[in-house]
Formats: structure tokens, C-alpha cells, sequence
């Protein structure tokens, strides 16, 4: 947390008929002075300059609370996979925005303050919201605007920026009015009005057009918004639109403090979030009527369902902002009318299982960072391979992308470091696990905070010195294609053809069939140092990278935590794995699985839920593997040079064993359990989880003596290292 705070001394005026004559007074166009300690009226410059983006919000909420000598203080926060932050004026809280940076976060925060003062959606002094700008919206109603042309005509009236001043002018003097704008009274009013709040939302708040005539089709008049009806009248003002009905002089009263803001694009949100169904909205200018110069210029909006190009509402205005909110409202009219011409039924608009949702979410994730994140690494992962980690805190929660990574190779054997500097494996589910292992420290920081609410763990009902996954959170693991080696090689050609009845039955009822019909089925397999191509574990190699499949399979019998973190975090097993192609679930399930199925103790394997989506991803004939590419919630994404298994930008990668010691000693600390010292080798940290080792020693043997090969022998002399000062824990990204 940190906080940027600009504080001025509070001082207010009565409200009383000497003031607002001061107000009536037009006589000076500025914003108001202070003299002699005296609060003077607002002018209209500050509402013009918020408008026109002349000042940036920020500039323009810190000039009105100096001016009104009113306290404000920035808190950075987070949300998501962005940066966040809230602004607080004399002890209100106003809601948090979001960006991609810090400032972008912070001029977010204050617009967003601004719209809460002023009863105006936020997008009604957003200057890229007036230009070419499309807007999508997910399926879980995260909305993105992509910045087009910015060509600001907001067509602002002297009589609105009159009337938000007035506004500013009565929040300046009545704090009760301020105070009725913030967070705390709307959640308390949410929570009191909620059911009849929902109730005339779905009901009320679209009525049907033209409902008079005695058409029976459902099919909404589409002139409504036609080019010729744009053209034949001028349409109501875009600022009319986002302000409330409330009129001016009950603005004090009640009614004007529980007017709810009417915003088409933000109950479309709304409906894309509960129908899961992505959208996006895209704004045009009309090209001008040769016959009419003197024509206003005409904008076009629609609205096209984001899984199937499919067009739901197509819509004319004179402003980009009148046009987009008028598709969004026409969109969603057609949806919740459910009318056959708009709603394309050949594919299902909500997940229908638990893989289909994992795959959403990864999607959405993807989506995401193509759009804001600077480097071609997700432009090109149609060439790439690529797993995540799926974090749900319930079981209705769509999930997060805690962990993400990309990559095909294993660096070259002369440039790994014995210092636990490089990386030995870049490939996609290496580098995912090892970035979940850095969530999985942010976790165990939250914990130590006393935040028991953020995090994902509690104490151990087993062991107090230990922490566990709390009942109602589970994890998940999506890889893009089939894991290097016994899940890879076998497998059919019609593998990502349509499932047969008998799959299908399996994968909805989480059972799993392995089939052994080939002589190497269920062998151990050795990573070769570029591509996905294997060999098989037999004879032993010592220094041998071990397949995904089998790093998988390991995982199912001593958790994803690996062996450091057994000291501090029981067993972390996973819930199901989704695959976007690659997948039968005889092979499959074989190969993540059932071939310890027969074990004993200690070994315990656990079977996950196994499945496929509907539609499976195309691969690619060779992947891009020279680089590859890191991210976690914990920090910034990272590109590895998988050649060297270091970042490109020099130094030490951040899911280095190096580094993760470092943050391991960390976490000692804070949790006060055993300390790390700079005589203790990373290897030896390893040796004490001692049920851990104990269980790994029996797999192996099983293995060995099941004629499926060798595991490679640990590469001790690459974890001889030890804790180093210089390389500290890393600066955590803020997450909520």
C-alpha cells in the first residue's frame, strides 16, 4: 500500500441565500479563490477542463479540493491482473479504478470519484470513449476499451457544465450530500434494496418499443435507430444520458441520492458476466453524403457476439457515445427478448462443463495481455505452447489465472549455472509450476499478515507449524496440447476429433480407463533439449530432464508445493487438468495417473479430473521455442531466453531456485519456523522435508520395479548453492 496525499486545512461555508446569490452572480468565468480564508463559488472552468480532457482527472480533483480546502488521499490497491486506486475525500471512499500502470490506475481512481460526485457515468468525461474506441466486453464482464482515433465532440451544453457546477458548489458546503456519495452508503444501499433493485432491472428497465401496434413478431422495430431516423430529428443529447432524472433542486434530497444511473453498456456488462457471453461493441464514422455537404456527421455503432461474429444490433448517432449506447441498449433488448434472428444457437453461450470454463478463463487471461502487454509473445502463441494455473475459491467462482507459461526446450547443458541462477527446463509446464510456487509464497506472506480472508490457506488441522489449502479453494491446470512424453507419444491422429460416446461417458463421470497395448506404454521419458520429442528412461541417464507427463504424475503423488514448501504447506493436489487438444482419455489418464494405480504406501496417487473442450485447439507443425515466457500474479511477466534459461534483459530469472530460496528464507522469517542460514545448501533444505523425500524414494522404486523405467538421479551438484544477501525477495506485485 502506499499513499500519495494532498492535504489542505477544511473549512466550510454555511448554505444560505447569500450563497447562492454568490452563485447566480455569472460575472467571473474562473473557479473560485480563496480570500481571506473564505470559500468562494466554483466556476465552471474545472467541469470544462474535465470534459473537454483538457486537465486529466487527477489535475482536476486535486484543484477542487484545494480549492474547497477539503482532504483527498490516493490509496493504491489491486485488482486482477492490473494495478488499482481509490481516492478518499475528508474521510469518504470513493470507488477504485484500475490501469495498467500506476497513474493509469490513479487517473482512473479519480475519474471514477468524479462520476460518483457528480452522478454521471465515467465514460461521460473520458475523451477516448468519444473517439473510435471499441469496447469488449468478456464473459465475465471485464470490460476493455481498445483505443481507436480520438476525436472528442461531446456536444457539452453551457447548461450542462452550469448544472455539474452547481453540483460541485453543493458538494463543497453540505457534507452530508458528499458523504452520501461514497462507497459505504452504496453498498449499505445495495444491501437494503438489492431484490427490488434486480427486480426493476430485469423487468422495467428496457420496455419493449412501439409495444402498441399489434405485430406479434418479437422482432424489435430496427428504424428505431436508423439512419433515417438519426437524420430526420436530432437524438437527446449525450449528456442527458448520464445524468440521473433526479432534477437539480432535489439533488440535496433523498430521491436524488438513491436515483440509480442508467447505463446501457454497463447492464450489458452485467449480462455478459451472469450468461458468460463475450461481446464486442465497434464504432465507425459514416462516410458523408455526397448530395448533402451540410450533413452532420453520422457515427455507427453494433454490437457482435465475440464466439460467432454474429451481429445483435446496429445502430446510427451523431456522437460516437450516443451510438454505443444506444447498440448496447438495443443489444440488449434482442438478448433478453432471446429473439431467434439474434441469438445464434449452433454453439452454447455459457460453459457447459468444467473444462469449457477453465478454458474461458485462460482465454479471457490471454485476451488480456494481447492487449496490454508489449512484448509478441501472446501475438504469437498461436505458435506456442502453453499451460496455466487456475486458482477457484468456490465452487461457483469461474476462476483466476494465478500462473502462466510458455515454451517448447531445455536450455543448452554448458550454459546451466551451479549457482541456481538458470533454469533448467523452459518449457510451458515447468515454468507455470514454478511461477505458481511464487503465488504460492505471495499466499503464505498474506498468511503471515494475519490477511486470512485473502489468502488461499489456513492452518494445518494435521500439523500447527504447517499451513493447508483451505476446503472451499481448489486448483486447476490447463495446458494447450498434449505434456511431453508418455501422455504425448502414443497418442492417436483422431485424438482432437470429435469424442466417441464412450469418452464422453468418461470424462463426465471423472473416471479413468488406462490401456497398456504397447510394449513402452506408461515409460518414463527423458526430455530432449529442444522440441517436444522424448526418449525413453531406459537405460538411466543422471543428468536427464524428465518428461511433462511424468513431472505430472509426481505432482499427483507429492503435490505441486515441491519439496521446499513441504515444510510449510501440506500436500497441494490438483482439482482437474483441461486440455485444448492432445487428449484420449486411455492414454491420458495412463499417463498423469494410473500407472502408480497399483502402489502402495506410502504412495498415494491422486486421479484429477481429466477432460478436453468441445472444440479443440489447432497445433501448430513446430513450435516457437527459442523463447519463452513466464508470468505470475506475483510479478510481471518475464521473457526467458530458453537457449540460456535466463531473462533477455541479463540477470537472474525470477522462478531461478536462487531466488525462490530467497523467498523461502523470507517466509521463514515471517512465519518464525526454521531459519535459513548461509552454511545450509539448497539440496540439504530439500532433505528435511522428510515425508516428502520418503514418498518420492517409493515411487521411484515402484516404478523401477514395474519395468517403467528410471527416474534421473537428483543433479546434486546443480543444488549445492547457498543462501546469498545479494539476491533479496521480489517486489510483489499488489494483488487482492
Amino acid at each position: 500500500m502506499g499513499d500519495n496525499r494532498f492535504t489542505f486545512a477544511v473549512q466550510r461555508l454555511p448554505a444560505g441565500p447569500s450563497y447562492a446569490e454568490s452563485f447566480q452572480d455569472q460575472q467571473s468565468n474562473r473557479s473560485n479563490s480563496r480570500i481571506g480564508g473564505q470559500i468562494k463559488r466554483i466556476g465552471p472552468d474545472i467541469i470544462e477542463d474535465l470534459l473537454r480532457g483538457k486537465k486529466n482527472p487527477v489535475q482536476c480533483l486535486n484543484e477542487y479540493c484545494s480549492m474547497t480546502k477539503k482532504t483527498i488521499v490516493y490509496t493504491e490497491t489491486g485488482s486482477g491482473y492490473r494495478y488499482a486506486n481509490y481516492a478518499t475525500i475528508d474521510d469518504v471512499q470513493f470507488p477504485q479504478g484500475t490501469g495498467r500502470s500506476k497513474k493509469e490506475a490513479k487517473i482512473a481512481g479519480a475519474r471514477r470519484a468524479f462520476a460518483a460526485l457528480l452522478d454521471l457515468d465515467e465514460e461521460a468525461f473520458d475523451t477516448k470513449f468519444a473517439g473510435m474506441s471499441d469496447v469488449k466486453i468478456d464473459r465475465h464482464g471485464h470490460k476493455i476499451v481498445e483505443n481507436g482515433s480520438n476525436n472528442p465532440e461531446h456536444l457539452y451544453t453551457a447548461a450542462n457544465v452550469e448544472e455539474l457546477t452547481h453540483k460541485l458548489n453543493l458538494l463543497a458546503t453540505d457534507h452530508e450530500i458528499l458523504k452520501s456519495k461514497g462507497v459505504a452508503h452504496a453498498l449499505q444501499r445495495v444491501n437494503t434494496e438489492r431484490a427490488l433493485s434486480r427486480a426493476s432491472t430485469i423487468n422495467n428497465s428496457y420496455p419493449v418499443v412501439n409495444n402498441n401496434n399489434n405485430n406479434n413478431n418479437n422482432e424489435l422495430p430496427i428504424p428505431i435507430y436508423g439512419r433515417e431516423s438519426v437524420l430526420s430529428g436530432r437524438p437527446p443529447s449525450s449528456m442527458n444520458q448520464y445524468l440521473t432524472s433526479t432534477p437539480i433542486s432535489s439533488f440535496g434530497g433523498t430521491s436524488g441520492l438513491t436515483t440509480q444511473i442508467e447505463n446501457p453498456i454497463t447492464n450489458l456488462q452485467e449480462y455478459c458476466k451472469a450468461n458468460m457471453l463475450p461481446i464486442d461493441i465497434k464504432t465507425e464514422v459514416c462516410e458523408p453524403d455526397p448530395k448533402n455537404p451540410d450533413q452532420r456527421k453520422l457515427y455507427r455503432s453494433c454490437v457482435i457476439l465475440d464466439n460467432d461474429e454474429t451481429k445483435i444490433s446496429d445502430v446510427y448517432a451523431y456522437t460516437a457515445i450516443d451510438a454505443r449506447r444506444r447498440a448496447s441498449q438495443r443489444a440488449l433488448e434482442a438478448l433478453m427478448k432471446k429473439q431467434p434472428s439474434h441469438i445464434i444457437t449452433s454453439k452454447p453461450m455459457v460453459a457447459l462443463t468444467e473444462y469449457e470454463e477453465i478454458s474461458n478463463t485462460v482465454a479471457d487471461f490471454i485476451k488480456h495481455n494481447r492487449a496490454n502487454d508489449h512484448s509478441d509473445m501472446f501475438d504469437t502463441i498461436h505458435n506456442r505452447f502453453y499451460a496455466a494455473f487456475v486458482v477457484k475459491r468456490t465452487q461457483r467462482d469461474v476462476g483466476r489465472v494465478v500462473a502462466f507459461g510458455m515454451g517448447s526446450r531445455c536450455p543448452e547443458p554448458e550454459n546451466v549455472s551451479e549457482m541456481g541462477e538458470s533454469l533448467l527446463d523452459c518449457h510451458a509446464l515447468s515454468l507455470a509450476r514454478r511461477a505458481f510456487i511464487q503465488y504460492l509464497y505471495g499466499e503464505l506472506i498474506n498468511y503471515a499478515n494475519g490477511s486470512a480472508i485473502r489468502s488461499i490457506l489456513e492452518t494445518s488441522e494435521k500439523d500447527s507449524t504447517k499451513t493447508q489449502l483451505k476446503n472451499h479453494v481448489s486448483i486447476h491446470l490447463l495446458i494447450s496440447g498434449a505434456p511431453t512424453g508418455d501422455g504425448r507419444e502414443f497418442l492417436p491422429a483422431d485424438c482432437d476429433g470429435p469424442m466417441a460416446p464412450y469418452d464422453l461417458v468418461q470424462m463426465r463421470a471423472a473416471g479413468h480407463a488406462p490401456i497398456y497395448e504397447h510394449p513402452e506404454h506408461g515409460h518414463l521419458r527423458y526430455k530432449l533439449s529442444v522440441g517436444m520429442e522424448t526418449i525413453d528412461a531406459d537405460p538411466l541417464q543422471r543428468f536427464a530432464i524428465m518428461s511433462c507427463s511424468d513431472k505430472i504424475l509426481k505432482w499427483n503423488v507429492l503435490g505441486v508445493q515441491g519439496a521446499l514448501l513441504s515444510n510449510l504447506i501440506e500436500p497441494i493436489k490438483l482439482a482437474s487438468i483441461t486440455f485444448l487438444s492432445g487428449f484420449k482419455q486411455s492414454h491420458t489418464s495412463r499417463a498423469v495417473c494410473c500407472r502408480l494405480e497399483k502402489a502402495t504406501d506410502p504412495v498415494r496417487v491422486h486421479h484429477p479430473m481429466i477432460g478436453r473442450v468441445k472444440y479443440p485447439l489447432v497445433q501448430p507443425q513446430e513450435f516457437d521455442s527459442d523463447y519463452s515466457y513466464v508470468w505470475s500474479t506475483s510479478f510481471q511477466g518475464e521473457i526467458i531466453d530458453a537457449r540460456c534459461g535466463r531473462p533477455v534483459t541479463g540477470g537472474t530469472s525470477l522462478i531461478s531456485k536462487v531466488v525462490l530460496l530467497s523467498e523461502y528464507r523470507h517466509v521463514c522469517q515471517r512465519l518464525k519456523v526454521q531459519s535459513v542460514t548461509s552454511d545450509t545448501s539448497y539440496y540439504n533444505l530439500k532433505q528435511t522435508a522428510k515425508e516428502y523425500q520418503q514418498k518420492k524414494r517409493a515411487m521411484i522404486i515402484y516404478l523401477e520395479q514395474k519395468k517403467f523405467g528410471y527416474w534421473s538421479f537428483e543433479k546434486k551438484h546443480l543444488e549445492q548453492f547457498r543462501w546469498q544477501s545479494t539476491i533479496p525477495p521480489i517486489q510483489r506485485n499488489i494483488t487482492m
